[in-house]
């Protein structure tokens, strides 16, 4: 075989191997020249040629890759795209609480935001010698914005997130018996067919004329749904 013949060959060859070669380029700009096997959801499988290893790799640390002869990003993996779907068309809420006796309503601004208005009464106990224990209730107003954390990932797992059932941060704003009281709260409320249950972890400051005090605070609601999503 003469070198003109290898020469041919190799300029009729060439563009042959080279369509037939794929290429992975990593986040960190590491590129793999490979052989993929399988592109299969998150995962592709892959023959790499300096180690003659076949290896898998996960397509969140792809920027993107070239496979039989075809360039694609990142976007176009056959990675499974969730997009979530708001089951809370009503845009009000009111909720009755049983522990505290209260009544609220949770406004809806969007799907994952909305603002809640309460209003209760907070009860107390006191006791001297004299007097013996009294019960007090005292009134409070309540305002909340509230951001949830984990609707989408909740729907994802095939759990409920009707009437906003799911964890969020919120800016508390109170006022009580004299006092004004704000703080954040990290919060977990649950809807249970007509029922509700909330938890909140708060850090709050209360400000009394020229006083003031911070104080951790946790506040646990049950009550009964008075109005549902409706879809």
């Amino acid at each position: 075989m003469n070198l003109k013949t290898c020469i041919y060959i190799i300029l009729i060859l060439f563009p042959i191997l080279s369509f037939s070669q794929d290429k992975i380029v990593l986040r960190d700009s590491t590129i793999i020249n490979c052989k993929i096997i399988k592109n299969h959801k998150n995962i592709i499988q892959y023959e790499d040629f300096k180690t003659l290893t076949v290896k898998t790799v996960d397509s969140d640390t792809i920027k993107n890759y070239t496979y039989n002869g075809v360039n694609s990003y990142y976007g176009h993996l056959n990675k499974t795209q969730f997009d979530y779907k708001d089951p809370n068309l009503n845009c009000i809420f009111y909720r009755l609480s049983f522990i505290t006796p209260a009544f609220s309503i949770e406004n809806k601004i969007n799907s994952h935001t909305t603002n809640t208005a309460e209003f209760g009464f907070s009860l107390g106990f006191s006791y001297n010698s004299t007097e013996g224990t009294k019960v007090y209730m005292d009134p409070y107003v309540k305002m909340e914005l509230r951001r949830y954390l984990n609707l989408k990932q909740r729907q994802k797992n095939q759990k409920s997130t009707k009437n906003f059932s799911g964890n969020y941060i919120s800016l508390l704003i109170a006022a009580e018996n004299r006092s004004f009281i704000f703080g954040p709260t990290y919060g977990i409320q649950r809807n249970i067919n007509k029922f509700y249950i909330n938890f909140g972890l708060s850090a709050l400051c209360s400000i009394t004329g020229t006083d003031y005090d911070i104080y951790p605070h946790i506040g646990i609601n049950i009550g009964k749904l008075l109005s549902n999503s409706r879809h």
